[in-house]
């Protein structure tokens, strides 16, 4: 007996040798940069129409599965930025090999059936008097070998104690709440369908729970209404405690697992409530998903090597990582919350003597098979979680400095702002069609440097922005040491400039900046108060020459008035500082230069006095 003992041990030892070998391999293959697996962000399609053909032509046609495009580009978008795989780690540490085992074992053969149930209180009743333990220690010393499911059946008393059966027949759904002895929590076991149908009974709940099944691939049906109205029952419950058969008391619902119609009624719920793990087995279609989807650890296990009846599990590029596929149904969950983002266990098929044909073949996981995964996959996270940190790392410092050598080389080309600039955009926008009676050269000259400021405002704008996230704590820190903003442009001379370049005339009120920083220019129109266009314009500081008036004797009085207001603020401005007599020689010079060369250019364009008349008639022309 010893000697077969320490042959079993040695032969385990080796067994875990040769997959330690194996799972480091496959973690020195990881790769957590995924940009080499898809194509770029302008072929984005690519990769759509690739996985939506994939599925098409292997899993979804025959079961006339609609493409859900929606869940394709969720889940591509999620692998380029690594959040499916931090999930799958996450979900990974949050359960034991032993937990799934028991759990995946048990959870397949619960159903909405009073013989199954009736068999279940007999298992209860042996156990508690250690009728159950004799029986299977009795069968091992005689070599007959352990009944399966007297196995399955005191392992599973050996975790859970029942607290409660609930059975809601004409909503197709059931459930066994139960304590976990080991975590002194509740946990539950969502029914799958019953398939049996020997009693009327079991043939009407058989058909209430089918019904769910088809309106699960278009809505949320109403076991899984049922199903989340329960959990959050016990849930109320389990926070002032529940006690089970035995006296003990369990607070807190840990998790639920479900196989089939009870594997997408667990994710249902699971995705609606905080704070709950899920296990699913090889769970049916869920149309609709709720918030929690993707903050709560919901793993699913699927037979077959991952190519189970109602699922597949599609393979992370770069890792050994697995998601959800569904192979029924219209969609696959609410929009941002898709099952194509939860962890797979991808684990053998219980030996039910079933050819591969048969729909049940890939439909029952092996309890064994899951925990051995469940280890092996736990590994493997533990490997490449590392890899993983360091690349969102790396990738967390290229993008911030990325960001701040923008942002400096923004501020290097931004020039400082006044607060004529500031507010010069908005009065900018309050020209009106009035000014189209200039040439069409003129008109031009003026758009053209009109667009030319407002690009200057915005860089400002920008430098300005910038500068006070560079050195916020200067600022903040003392108001006397704020960076001063010199103005690099003399603007009141880009503006003699312009009226140079497009013979409008300016006056000094043009200057004046906006009262309110609300400023939102307005023209108005000739119902209001029976003001014209023109007249509202000249509220605004912006002149507009009159047609019966010769443009030049305008212009050299605006001018004149422009010069001298300018005189007089330069030096009440300056009669402080002593520079009196330099700013005056400087303005008198400058308007000088500016006068003479507007009268130049401006002879060169009104040649003759314009004819009243006449331009009445080319305006009623062009009207025509």
């Amino acid at each position: 007996m010893a000697s077969q003992k320490k042959s079993i041990n040695n032969f385990l030892e080796n067994r875990r040798k040769k997959e330690e070998a194996y799972i480091q391999k496959l973690a020195q293959n990881y790769s957590a940069d995924k940009r080499p697996f898809y194509a770029s962000e302008k072929n984005a399609q690519k990769d759509i129409k690739f996985e939506a053909d994939f599925f098409k032509s292997n899993y979804d046609e025959r079961h006339r599965k609609l493409t859900d495009f929606d869940s394709l580009i969720e889940r591509r978008r999620k692998v380029l930025n690594n959040e499916i795989e931090k999930k799958a780690i996450e979900t990974f540490k949050s359960f034991t090999p032993e937990e799934v085992e028991v759990k995946i074992d048990n959870a397949k053969y619960f159903a909405n059936n009073t013989e199954d149930f009736n068999r279940l209180k007999d298992y209860e009743k042996k156990y508690k008097n250690g009728e159950l333990g004799k029986k299977i220690k009795k069968d091992i010393y005689t070599n007959d070998g352990a009944d399966p499911e007297d196995r399955r059946m005191k392992t599973f008393f050996d975790n859970f104690e029942i607290i409660e059966i609930e059975r809601q027949n004409n909503r197709g759904f059931g459930a066994i709440t139960v304590g976990n002895k080991k975590t002194g929590k509740v946990d539950m076991f969502f029914f799958g369908t019953n398939a049996q149908k020997k009693t009327k009974e079991e043939k009407k709940i058989y058909e209430k729970e089918m019904q769910g099944n088809v309106d699960t691939l278009f809505m949320t049906s109403v076991n899984s209404k049922a199903a989340l109205e329960y959990a959050k029952k016990m849930q109320e419950k389990a926070k002032k405690g529940m006690k089970s058969n035995n006296g003990r008391i369990y607070t807190s619902l840990d998790s639920i697992t479900g196989h089939s119609k009870g594997g997408y009624e667990a994710i249902y719920v699971g995705s609606n409530i905080p704070n709950v793990r899920v296990l699913a087995s090889d769970p049916g279609p869920l149309t609709e998903t709720g918030k929690y989807l993707n903050k709560n650890k919901i793993l699913a296990v699927l037979p077959n090597e991952g190519n189970a009846s109602f699922n597949y599990a599609q393979k992370v590029p770069g890792s050994e990582f697995r998601t959800l596929h569904t192979k029924r149904g219209k969609m696959e969950g609410s929009k941002g919350n898709k099952l194509s983002s939860i962890p797979v266990l991808s684990v053998r098929t219980e030996n039910l003597g079933l050819p591969k044909t048969d729909f049940y073949y890939a439909h029952y996981p092996n309890g064994f098979s899951a925990g051995e995964e469940m280890r092996k996959m736990q590994n493997y996270a533990k490997k490449v979680e590392p890899k993983l940190n360091a690349f969102l790392e790396k990738q967390k410092k290229e993008k911030q400095e990325k960001i701040t050598n923008t942002i400096k080389a923004i501020a290097k080309q931004a020039d400082k702002m006044t607060p004529f600039k500031t507010n010069f955009e908005k009065m900018a926008a309050n020209i009106p069609k009035e000014l189209a009676y200039f040439r069409p050269k003129v008109s031009t000259a003026w758009k053209n440097t009109v667009n030319e400021i407002k690009k200057q405002v915005s860089l400002n704008s920008a430098g300005k922005f910038i500068n006070s996230i560079i050195k916020p704590k200067q600022n903040l820190m003392d108001k006397r040491n704020e960076i001063k903003l010199k103005t690099d442009i003399n603007f009141q001379n880009k503006m003699l400039e312009f009226a140079k370049r497009t013979n409008l005339s300016l006056s000094n009120k043009l200057t004046a900046p906006v009262k309110s920083e609300t400023f939102k220019p307005k023209i108005a129109t000739k119902q209001e108060s029976g003001k014209s266009k023109a007249g509202t314009l000249i509220s605004k500081g912006i002149e507009i020459p009159q047609k019966n008036k010769n443009p030049l004797e305008t212009f050299n009085g605006n001018l004149k008035n422009n010069k001298q207001e300018k005189l007089g603020q330069t030096v009440a401005s300056n009669q402080k500082t002593g520079k009196i007599s330099s700013e005056k020689t400087q303005l008198k010079n400058q308007s000088k230069t500016v006068s003479k060369s507007l009268q130049e250019t401006i002879s060169k364009h009104i040649s003759q006095k314009v004819n009243p008349s006449k331009e009445k008639a080319v305006s009623k022309n062009k009207k025509r």
